[in-house]
């Protein structure tokens, strides 16, 4: 979504999406033969990061987030 004026389920929508991809990636792939992927590794290393983002766009834009809901606060923190 190219959008700049995004809201809490597009960024929400983001973190499921980058779950199921790195799901998907990683198959059925033993730890070896992900660490021997470099593909897999790297879309892997990049669904993480779009976890990542995505979190901290969540705090931004919903800082009481922190107050209504402070266990998934503190997993957006662990990020």
């Amino acid at each position: 979504m190219t959008d700049k004026r995004r809201r809490l389920p597009d960024w929400v929508q983001d973190i499921r999406e980058a779950i199921q991809n790195i799901r998907s990636d990683i198959g059925t792939l033993t730890e070896s033969q992900f660490l021997k992927d470099g593909k897999t590794l790297r879309a892997v290393v990049k669904g993480i990061a779009d976890i990542g983002e995505a979190a901290n766009q969540i705090m931004i834009i919903a800082p009481a987030l922190a107050q209504t809901n402070p266990t998934a606060w503190s997993q957006l923190r662990s990020v």
